[in-house]
């Protein structure tokens, strides 16, 4: 997050994005991406957490994204960021 452009940082322009993965009960989970600026959330609902999962489901959503929304992608600090490479060539 420490490398983050301002623009997200003080949430001045749409198309930052934080990206995030809840764990519910039931073995159940979903990834979100939130705009920085508007607070406009996607949920994507998952089949599971693992990489193999998230990356394409999050790539698809991004994909009918408007674009102008193909800002940044801020990741937390779980193992997920492992993969940002993929999902950054995934996006275009």
């Amino acid at each position: 997050m420490e490398e983050r452009p301002q623009a997200a940082e003080n949430r001045s322009e749409s198309g930052r994005l934080e990206r995030d993965l809840v764990i519910g009960s039931n073995n159940s989970q979903v990834a979100t991406l939130v705009d920085r600026k508007t607070r406009f959330l996607h949920g994507v609902k998952l089949s599971s957490r693992h990489t193999a999962v998230v990356v394409p489901a999050l790539a698809e959503t991004c994909a009918r994204m408007d674009s102008r929304l193909h800002g940044t992608l801020t990741w937390d600090r779980g193992m997920e960021p492992a993969a940002d490479k993929r999902l950054s060539a995934d996006r275009g």
